[in-house]
């Protein structure tokens, strides 16, 4: 079996096996195979994996291709290979287990639960404090599963339901069940048939889930679905009888190579930018949407400060981790990527001391989403042992250290549950890193400053929270974060932003901008005090271009800091408005050279008019020839009578011929010039300067008289 962090044998690897098994996204089109087999074939359609199955079923490399699963991919299966001439031959399966929709009431109340059921629920806490009522009030073991948790749990969790010598029959899980996991279920009962987004769930996601009901082979022949509350029952019924919509469009992604020549054509851009670019240009026709994953973006701009080729960059962007506020989870991926970027090799002496702080056995869900933070970290390193092996060269001892955060967040878990409902009422709520169960303890100082301030009103207080946030961005920007006071309550801490925008000099006057920001008591559940000092503290002369420009985007900033803050209160979010500060400023920069080159072709194209109408004149159509006509007419027809008389007024002139016959002086012969006159002596001609010059002979002359020459 082939995964992105993992490489499992049947027997060794000098002994390959005569099947392989891969995710989609490690499907080689290079490897040639007598028959694949792809699954979940309407998975093309998602917009964030969706380019995975595209390519998969367009690249696969065997003679023959099986694809299973929702009738509703049938038509663009055909648009897609028609224009390839591969062949479809379309088979339908019926469900040999039967599937009873109960539309008339809903379960009222989990009391009613039975072995056998699984409850779905969206929200991981809610599902949590299920798990603890059921045991609470009815003493019942549950099984949880949701998307994150390690496969080694969910496969530990699962093995526990389905087990019938396990006391745990009830399943609660999100819609992490809908693909991938065999489990001997009984009833699916939805707690709420609306997203996380409070949309309706779309037909084909809830038949995914309830048909997990009675499955083939399972050890209950028939299955049911129905919802918890009354007043959803006949939701769910109207939805499993609605048919499945075809599905009209594929993802594609794009590849490193498209993404490469983008970088070698504007190599002034970063790899967000290129990203962006690339998705506001690229046309695709009917039958594809453009599909990248968001995830991806972020971590560009998580590492965009850290030197890389184009290639490795991509390469850690494409690295599995989540996506959002994880401080431990980004801080350590971006320690990691600096290492490596420094040429040193990641070691596991280096893991083990980075995450040694954190694998201890917790009871609280946030401490446990801070240990598969640390699962997750240990699985993106072994990712990219698989494509910087020289430097990720301990893969084998990381394994074994992921395996042991699995084991701790397995017993985390039984710990979870288990614990009084009371007892687990009274426990503090942690977040981030979570090195410690106890409450934050202030001084003496701050207490009473904190009800001074504040009186008569409830404040959670989050100094340790916040102090943890703080050391999570050190270690993410040791060049760029600055600690003003780390005195609590008032830390404050101001974040330099330097966009990889090569004209962001020219736009700001500075190649940085800084975010002071200062934490109040019950931070990230209110505001923290923003200000921006390259704006506040700005040149006030606004005839200036440079205050002209910082005053017009000055609010512009302000707004997307606030609208940043407020989707984002309850949870850190330092790092999420560095990242929105620095694309707004990469924006406006865009902006700013969009404008500039606007009005530098308008400028080209008059000068280019001015001189081409110096070359070519003024162009002569119908209508000016006709207005240029009657006026030269009317000229003429007024200029003209004077010239007539001033003509007639004027001498006229003789010709030259009448000159020429008038004139008797032409009549002369030459030869008076060499006789001479009464008034006049002869003229004398020095015939030698003819001979030396013209090498003339005066014998030849017809007139030449020898003895005029003698007698002198």
């Amino acid at each position: 079996m082939v995964t992105g962090e993992n490489r499992l044998f049947a027997f060794d690897s000098d002994n390959p096996a005569a099947h392989v098994a891969v995710t989609v996204e490690m499907l080689s089109p290079e490897h040639r195979t007598e028959l694949c087999v792809i699954d979940e074939i309407q998975m093309l359609r998602d917009p964030l994996r969706g380019g995975a199955w595209t390519k998969a079923l367009l690249g696969a490399a065997a003679d023959e291709v099986h694809l299973c699963g929702e009738e509703s991919a049938y038509d663009i299966i055909c648009r897609l290979l028609d224009p390839i001439g591969e062949h479809v031959d379309f088979r339908r399966y019926e469900r040999k287990g039967e599937l009873i929709v109960i539309g008339t009431h809903g379960l009222r109340d989990l009391s009613s639960v039975q072995d056998g059921d699984c409850v779905i629920h969206f929200s991981k806490k809610s599902i949590i404090e299920m798990a603890r009522q059921l045991k609470s009030q009815q003493k019942r073991e549950c099984a949880i599963v949701f998307g994150d948790l390690p496969p080694e749990v969910k496969q530990e969790q699962v093995k526990r339901f389905n087990d019938p010598s396990d006391p745990c029959k009830i399943l609660l899980a999100t819609d992490a069940i809908g693909m991938g996991m065999n489990l001997n279920i009984k009833r699916v009962i939805f707690t709420t048939l609306k997203s996380r987004e409070n949309t309706l769930l779309p037909a084909y996601f809830v038949k995914q889930i309830a048909g997990r009901a009675g499955r083939y082979a399972s050890v209950y022949c028939t299955g049911e679905v129905m919802t918890l509350a009354d007043g959803d029952a006949k939701v769910l019924e109207k939805l499993m009888r609605e048919p499945i919509e075809p599905i009209d469009q594929a993802g594609i992604a794009p590849s490193f190579d498209q993404i490469e020549m983008f970088s070698f054509h504007l190599p002034q851009y970063s790899l967000v930018q290129l990203l962006d670019i690339f998705t506001s240009i690229c046309t695709v026709n009917d039958d594809y949407f453009l599909c990248l994953d968001d995830s991806i973006r972020q971590i560009a701009l998580l590492i965009g400060h850290i030197q890389l080729s184009i290639r490795e960059r991509y390469m850690f962007c494409f690295t599995p981790i989540a996506s959002g506020p994880h401080p431990f989870l980004n801080s350590s991926f971006v320690k990691m990527v600096r290492r490596y970027a420094e040429g040193n090799a990641i070691t596991i002496a280096w893991v083990r001391q980075l995450v040694a702080p954190e694998l201890k056995v917790v009871n609280q869900i946030e401490a446990i989403n801070g240990l598969v933070d640390v699962y997750e970290f240990m699985g993106a390193y072994l990712w990219l042992s698989y494509r910087f092996e020289e430097h990720f060269c301990d893969r084998s001892s990381v394994r074994e250290l992921q395996k042991e955060c699995g084991r701790i967040i397995q017993e985390s878990i039984q710990k979870m549950l288990s614990e009084n409902e009371k007892k687990v009422k009274e426990m503090p709520t942690l977040t981030l890193r979570h090195r410690q169960e106890e409450p934050a303890v202030l001084e003496e100082s701050e207490l009473r400053l904190l009800k001074k301030s504040l009186p008569g009103k409830r404040v959670v207080v989050h100094k340790e929270q916040q102090l943890q946030e703080i050391e999570a961005l050190e270690s993410m920007y040791t060049n760029e974060l600055r600690v003003l006071c780390r005195g609590f309550p008032g830390i404050c801490v101001e974040l330099d932003v330097r966009p990889d925008v090569a004209e962001f000099v020219e736009l700001f006057g500075e190649d940085v901008v800084t975010l002071r920001a200062t934490l109040p008591l019950d931070y990230p559940n209110s505001h923290p005090s923003i200000d921006l000092p390259s704006f506040d503290e700005g040149d006030d002369d606004s005839s200036q271009p440079k205050s002209q420009f910082w005053n017009q985007c000055a609010q512009r900033v302000r707004n997307e800091l606030d609208k940043a803050i407020e989707e984002s209160l309850g949870m850190p979010m330092l790092f999420t408005l560095l990242g929105t500060l620095q694309e707004f400023f990469v924006q406006m920069s865009e902006d700013y050279l969009k404008n500039r080159d606007e009005k530098e072709r308008i400028k080209a194209d008059q000068v280019e008019r001015e001189e081409r109408a110096k070359f070519e004149g003024t162009r002569v159509t119908a209508e000016s020839f006709k207005k240029w006509n009657n006026k030269f007419l009317e000229t003429v027809k007024t200029n003209r009578p004077q010239e007539l008389v001033k003509d007639n007024q004027t001498t006229k002139r003789m010709t030259g011929k009448q000159l020429f016959l008038s004139d008797k002086s032409l009549n002369i012969s030459d030869l008076q010039f060499l006789e001479g006159t009464k008034d006049e002596s002869p003229v004398e001609i020095d015939q030698s300067l003819f001979e030396d010059d013209l090498d003339f002979d005066a014998e030849d002359d017809e007139e030449y008289i020898p003895e005029a020459e003698s007698d002198e």
